[in-house]
């Protein structure tokens, strides 16, 4: 995209620069021989070159268009490196948080572990006293 933009004003620069002196209301006649005709000497169609003026302005207007573009493209990439900023930092809050939660979830399993132990003698002492 930069490169673009480039080559637009360098295109501007150079038709400002060049020795051109078209009047607003000159009109430049360029022949064109229609194709595969033998005769190249009589032009069959003329077609109007644009003023000078008019590619300038063509050319202001692409820069204009692509700079809009590159100012677009910044802020998402401003937008996804704040995201990846704030993902990266969120994950590793969370690492952090499961890492102090992970010693007291073991001690809880073991904790109910035993006391399942406990329930299923508990439930073998009551089925031997009732048989």
């Amino acid at each position: 995209m930069r490169f673009a933009h480039f080559l637009a004003c360098w295109a501007i620069n150079a038709l400002r620069a060049s020795s051109f002196t078209l009047e607003d209301n000159e009109d430049v006649v360029a022949p064109v021989a229609p194709v595969g005709d033998a005769k190249a000497e009589t032009p069959a169609v003329e077609v109007a070159a644009p003023s000078v003026k008019e590619v300038i302005r063509v050319l202001k207007a692409l820069a204009k268009r692509v700079d809009v573009r590159n100012r677009k493209e910044d802020a998402i990439f401003e937008e996804f490196g704040h995201y990846c900023l704030k993902g990266s930092t969120s994950l590793e809050k969370s690492l952090k948080e499961s890492q102090v939660e992970l010693p007291q979830l073991q001690l809880q399993l073991t904790e109910s572990d035993r006391k399942r132990q406990a329930l299923l003698e508990e439930m073998k002492v009551q089925e031997n006293d009732e048989a």
